[in-house]
């Protein structure tokens, strides 16, 4: 589209506005997920190259269901995949596949994330009132209790790690967090507790890399930020496996470097998540992907 059209399609929406008002109905964009009546001189947003997520149909998501309850679902969510729809993709994502494979009348809901690059347990929502008050537990000390497992090539110490994290986006550059050690202006507190670390032999797709032996660290999350694990690792020279993007900042990339976002899996599972109740809940994830077993 060449600049004359680009101003007249300005100029035409402006002219609109001036015409109809600024209500909902009418300037904010509307996902159309079903044939529609398009009224005259409506503008209408197509992406011809949405991001695609193929891994969504290199798994059998009814087998990824954990546990199936009235009001909500766990699920083992496959690394290279997004929780939720994305703007230009529909389809293509943890809630959408889940919701088919259960033959849900009613759409799935989120309650918290995972990295499109992590694998692991996820809790989604079948009502509000359940996602209203998961996250209402996830705001009280202990209500939800998340354990990972993290794949590096060296082990990292045993312990605390608290670090500060603000998120940065520059044009051009994928979302990211940076680590600092101490607040600054807009940093959050974060700590997590590494609480055991063991050598495992690993598949060949890491072992390319790294060869046969890699760390599989285990950690409570004690805060839960964007990146929080990925980017306190990397932090500490301890970057995780596949994570392009934290490898790139743990060896100096410059802040003017174009970081590459993680595309397929790294080394990070959501292993293990505890939901406090009248009951406790606990629900544990299957072997790693990277993981052909512990070294005795």
């Amino acid at each position: 589209m060449d600049d004359k059209h680009l101003s007249r399609l300005s100029w035409q929406r402006e002219a609109a506005i001036i015409k109809h008002g600024r209500q909902n109905g009418v300037c904010q964009p509307q996902r159309a997920t079903q044939d529609v009546v398009i009224n005259q001189h409506a503008f209408i947003r197509v992406h011809v190259h949405p991001k695609r997520f193929p891994a969504v149909y290199t798994v059998d998501w009814k087998a990824c269901v954990v546990h199936d309850a009235d009001d909500y679902v766990v699920v083992h969510k496959p690394a290279g995949v997004q929780v939720a729809p994305t703007v230009d993709n529909l389809l293509e994502n943890v809630l959408t596949c889940t919701a088919q494979a259960l033959q849900c009348k009613e759409p799935l809901l989120i309650t918290h994330r995972l990295d499109a690059c992590t694998e692991g347990l996820l809790v989604v929502g079948r009502t509000l009132a359940f996602v209203q008050h998961f996250n209402r537990l996830l705001q009280q000390p202990g209500g939800v209790r998340k354990h990972y497992k993290a794949l590096t090539q060296k082990p990292p110490p045993l312990g605390r790690l608290v670090h500060y994290l603000r998120s940065e986006r520059a044009k051009g550059q994928p979302a990211h967090s940076r680590v600092d050690r101490e607040p600054s202006p807009g940093s959050h507190l974060c700590i997590l507790e590494v609480m055991h670390v063991q050598p495992v032999t690993v598949v060949d797709a890491v072992a390319a890399e790294w060869g046969p032996v890699a760390y599989e660290s285990y950690i409570e999350l004690h805060t839960g930020r964007t990146h929080q694990i990925r980017a306190q690792l990397a932090a500490e020279g301890f970057p995780l496996f596949g994570d392009t993007l934290y490898g790139s900042l743990a060896l100096g990339a410059s802040p003017q470097a174009r970081l590459q976002e993680t595309t397929g899996a790294c080394g990070l599972q959501a292993c293990r998540i505890e939901i406090a109740g009248s009951d406790m809940l606990s629900f544990q994830a299957r072997t790693p992907w990277w993981s052909v077993g512990a070294l005795s």
